[in-house]
């Protein structure tokens, strides 16, 4: 049987394109008179043109088994009575509360199930061991245990409440921190804007290296883009450990981080929101966000995750990178290894086939039966040269999020009637920046949107009110979303 054509497929093709839908007017007017004119049988019919894409790339089972294979392992070894985390503190920095939202910043590290065939700092191009864990996802005895850093921030007004009772605030979040490309647990460290809203409101940070993406990745991936393709499989393989790691942080957060000796302040645990374990939520910005879309799906059937916070994000990886600022350098480089562009174009998209595992549209395509996804909150900036919106919009798509009315512009495939969203998009329009964006194939200039997007104080208000009382409110409502310029806020 056909797939069945999905409504903004049908769309396309309903003949009632206008100048305020771009998409249709450029499938009716171009792409389809160009499609006929080559195959005269396929007429002007959405259920011939359909044929064109009814057929399977990958299964499910080959798509996504090893890594929801190991989710499970993971889940089930660490909920195991005998596992021991086997926290180890290494540094404790305590800080002058005169003079940062910041009091107490822990070191430490824990025991992790652990699947690549090595471990260790050292071993970046290693690969699962496939026998560590069986494709139905239940445990195994051959999991071994590997260690994975992590740091925990306690922000002042937590350490105030536990000395004073009244004062300060008690613990009611405990927010996952995703750092961007490139960098480290040590972005949460720097993330001031993040630590204002922390002291604000009683949330603890917890922050872990995006293995496969962090900086002690980078000479793997230097490597795969200059002269070793092949090397994808580790890059993939070492997301997954990765996630594996967050994923035994994530249920020791729940089960063991307020307990720890070293949140303790002159012997006294931080207290509790009224008394209630804290929620847990995931906030990953950048290449946190792009991960974070992938990690969000795959623990989504877990429960594990409350919530999930998106700042800049998109799918696919391939069309984010070849749209970015930064592909001008990615690209020169792999030109040492392809003699040309299309070579380059190739590779990306193999690479995207390689890694749809660890992408959110790897979980969120159809007809792949998806599972439970929680509440996802997508932020992003018309005007980003680094992320470009329409992997942010095309992710919103696959979550089934909606558009929040008074938007700065409408978004193909997107309600923007729904009153009490699940999911939403919001998006930031910078208008000198999104004018400037070249409208031909070539690079944009550099600007600050990507960075201003999550210092913004309305969409620091939206998120605040989303980790606090779980709804999504609407920071377009008075202005319509629109920003002048993103210079200065950053």
């Amino acid at each position: 049987a056909l797939l069945e054509p999905t409504p903004g497929f049908k769309s396309i093709f309903s003949g009632n394109a206008t100048n305020e839908n771009q998409r249709s007017e450029h499938f009716t007017k171009t792409l389809v008179p160009a499609f006929v004119k080559a195959a005269p049988w396929l007429e002007h019919k959405v259920e011939t043109f359909q044929l064109m894409f009814d057929f399977h790339t990958a299964s499910a089972e080959n798509q996504l088994g090893d890594v929801r294979a190991v989710r499970d392992s993971v889940m089930s070894s660490v909920r195991k009575k005998d596992w021991d985390f086997d926290v180890k503190v290494n540094r404790v920095i305590n800080l002058n509360c005169a003079h940062n939202d910041i009091a107490r910043s822990v070191y430490a590290e824990l025991k992790v199930p652990w699947y690549l065939d090595n471990h260790g700092d050292g071993y970046r191009s290693a690969k699962l061991n496939k026998k560590s864990f069986i494709s139905s996802g239940s445990s195994n005895d051959a999991v071994k245990g590997g260690l994975a850093k992590f740091v925990v921030h306690v922000p002042c007004s937590v350490k105030v409440n536990a000395l004073e009772a009244g004062g300060g605030q008690e613990v009611r979040a405990i927010v996952d921190f995703g750092h961007g490309l490139f960098a480290s647990r040590e972005e949460s460290t720097e993330a001031t804007f993040l630590h204002q809203m922390a002291d604000d409101n009683g949330y603890l940070i917890i922050a872990m290296d995006w293995r496969g993406m962090s900086q002690y990745d980078m000479p793997i991936i230097l490597g795969m883009l200059i002269a070793d393709p092949l090397s994808i499989e580790s890059v993939r393989d070492n997301i997954i450990q990765g996630y594996a790691n967050k994923i035994a942080l994530q249920e020791f957060a729940a089960n063991g981080l307020l307990e720890m000796e070293s949140l303790k302040f002159e012997g006294n645990k931080v207290r509790l929101f009224n008394g209630q374990l804290p929620s847990t939520v995931f906030y990953g910005i950048s290449m946190g966000g792009i991960l974070g879309g992938g990690y969000t799906a795959l623990l989504g059937s877990t429960e594990i995750i409350d919530r999930s916070i998106l700042g800049v994000p998109g799918t696919p990886f391939s069309l984010i990178l070849s749209r970015s600022e930064d592909f001008m350098d990615y690209n020169q480089i792999m030109l040492l290894n392809f003699y040309h562009n299309r070579h380059v174009r190739i590779f990306l998209s193999i690479f995207q086939l390689a890694i749809d595992s660890v992408g959110a549209g790897g979980h969120l395509a159809g007809p792949i039966p998806t599972e439970n996804v929680p509440r996802v909150l997508i932020q992003a900036g018309l005007g980003d040269t680094q992320v470009t919106t329409i992997a942010a919009e095309i992710l919103a798509r696959s979550l089934g999020a909606s558009l929040l009315p008074n938007s700065p512009r409408d978004v193909f495939g997107l309600d923007s009637n729904a009153t009490d969203p699940k999911s939403a998009l919001t998006e930031l329009l910078y208008q000198r920046e999104a004018i400037a964006l070249p409208e031909t194939n070539e690079f944009p200039n550099p600007n600050n949107v990507h960075y201003c997007v999550r210092t913004d104080w309305a969409l620091r208000n939206q998120i605040i009110q989303f980790i606090n009382f779980d709804k999504i409110t609407n920071p377009c409502a008075n202005d319509q979303c629109v920003r002048q310029s993103a210079a200065g806020c950053w």
